[in-house]
């Protein structure tokens, strides 16, 4: 309809193109295509443009350069290009039925875990939510917080390359062809406390995730031309991230925050990444997925019988050796650096400013009471800041606010703001921004802010609480902290409800530390 009116284009209807398109479709040919192309790209009608940074010593290609290079490329020889699908099987491996035993069902959450003769636990709820989908996730502790700082890099890196090369004797390109026409999607991930698995599938398709996932740790893929790919492809980015002044400004700050700690990395150096090798790429994720005896597993969705002796079949087969049985992950979380930081950040030719304060402290006592108290606190920051930063003071665009809570390594509550604004007016921001703490530390949040905050929060439960992600989330978390969540699925609304603005007052008055935060603003270069 917008075509039609504004550039005449004919609304013959959907039906009608679709009769179009089983018409005249079939009767194209390759030799029409290939002529077509031909036309489309002449000499009498051919535009170059050249986009460049206006920067001292950059020197940009000449318009007899450039018409070079066009030239030449018409000469150059090419190959017709080779398709590289693989006729082969993904998985030829016969692996035999297993009867894994139930060993607990929860019905506040709907879930029942079984276990394998291996010993591999997996927790399933089968919902009727969305009937082409069914979730995957796992974890096994230790993660990247069981390597040192000088490979905090590397290790961060591990889980994406090894992915990012295929599986088995499939290469990326190979695997993405294969598997074509199959919903199904998994990637391994190991992030600091933990290692495991993100998935989702079709049910139709669960026995193709399943076989993925057994080649993780049979099969995982080492290929250096992938590997330089990636790594190629990494610096190229981080060069013009470089020159991006938002990501300037998260690096300082960070780097201002945290003293420069070597695990927080926002822009590798050179060093960092020429420390990379594919060799302990590879062997770094060996030792993270070569045992599976430390791996929970996790699914929820449209789930039958069939699909659980499936999923028995497979996990039930992973590799157990004991080895990572009992590992735990290890405290090495950075930790802020004490006192008002300060820090400025020149960067970028816009007027445009931007100003990063971020602040945390730790002690935090992470009951169901206590948790809800700094949701509505971060939630009721965001509507405070959005109501005077953004509507009296104008001038800004929507500022970002968060305040959360971690509960491992170590309690921790932790609070950001994140404004753009007019760099001529970062001061007066920043002193309306502490102005919003200040408050909610002698007084909390009004009876109107609080009020909407929790309509919003009831609303938006009632909501994802029809979402197997939802489900997943709360399931795995109850295993992943060893905590019961029943009370706070089926008593939200009471937990919403009972919070005051004196425990919000409360609450910000423990953890937001005015005496202890960075500020980092950014202006332009002149």
């Amino acid at each position: 309809y917008t075509n039609h009116y504004l550039q005449g284009e004919v609304i013959p209807g959907i039906m009608t193109e679709y009769k179009y398109a089983k018409e005249f479709i079939p009767e194209i040919t390759l030799e029409e295509v290939n002529a077509m192309v031909k036309g489309w790209i002449r000499d009498e009608n051919f535009v170059y443009y050249l986009t460049a940074p206006q920067k001292e010593g950059y020197r940009v290609p000449s318009e007899a350069e450039v018409k070079r290079i066009i030239a030449e490329t018409k000469t150059v020889a090419t190959e017709p290009w080779v398709d590289n699908y693989k006729d082969e099987p993904l998985f030829s491996k016969e692996l035999p039925a297993v009867e894994a035993k139930v060993t607990k069902q929860n019905k506040d959450l709907g879930y029942t875990e079984y276990t394998c003769p291996n010993g591999v636990k997996f927790i399933v709820k089968s919902t009727e939510y969305k009937a082409d989908e069914i979730r995957m996730q796992s974890y096994g502790l230790g993660g990247s917080s069981l390597y040192g700082d000088n490979e905090a890099y590397t290790i961060s890196l591990a889980a994406s390359l090894v992915d990012d090369a295929g599986i088995a004797g499939f290469s990326s390109s190979q695997l993405s062809k294969k598997l074509k026409g199959v919903n199904v999607g998994i990637a391994p991930s190991i992030d600091g406390l933990s290692q495991g698995f993100n998935g989702s599938c079709s049910p139709k398709d669960l026995e193709t995730m399943m076989q993925l996932l057994y080649l993780y740790y049979e099969a995982p893929r080492k290929d250096q031309e992938s590997f330089d790919k990636n790594m190629e492809a990494m610096r190229n980015q981080y060069k013009f991230a470089g020159e991006n002044p938002q990501v300037v400004l998260m690096k300082k700050a960070y780097e201002t925050a945290y003293q420069n700690n070597p695990r927080i990395i926002i822009v590798p150096s050179e060093a960092q990444m020429n420390a990379v090798s594919l060799d302990r790429v590879y062997e770094m994720f060996r030792e993270r997925f070569n045992d599976a005896s430390n791996q929970t597993f996790f699914f929820v969705g449209n789930i039958n019988d069939a699909h659980i002796q499936t999923i028995a079949k497979y996990i039930g087969n992973l590799p157990v050796t004991g080895k990572q049985k009992n590992e735990m992950w290890k405290d090495c979380s950075p930790k802020l650096a004490p006192g008002i930081q300060r820090a400025e950040v020149r960067k970028g030719s816009d007027n445009q400013g931007m100003l990063l304060i971020l602040g945390g402290t730790e002690g935090f006592e992470p009951t169901m009471e206590n948790r809800m108290i700094v949701t509505e606190l971060g939630e009721a920051l965001t509507i405070s800041a959005l109501e005077i930063i953004r509507e009296k003071m104008g001038g800004t665009y929507s500022p970002y606010v968060n305040c959360d809570y971690d509960i491992l390594p170590n309690g921790k509550v932790g609070w950001m703001f994140f404004i753009n604004c007019d760099p001529d007016n970062a001061a007066k921001v920043e002193a309306a921004a502490l102005d919003i703490l200040k408050t909610y530390i002698k007084k909390g949040p009004s009876k109107k802010t609080l009020a909407k905050v929790k309509e919003q929060l009831i609303a938006n439960r009632e909501t994802s609480m029809q979402e197997n992600g939802f489900w997943m989330g709360q399931i795995y978390g109850s295993y992943f902290y060893n905590e019961d969540r029943a009370e706070w699925v089926n008593n939200y609304a009471k937990f919403v409800n009972d919070v005051t603005a004196k425990q919000i007052k409360e609450m910000a008055a423990k953890f937001i530390d005015l005496n202890h935060f960075t500020v980092v603003t950014l202006k332009p270069e002149k």
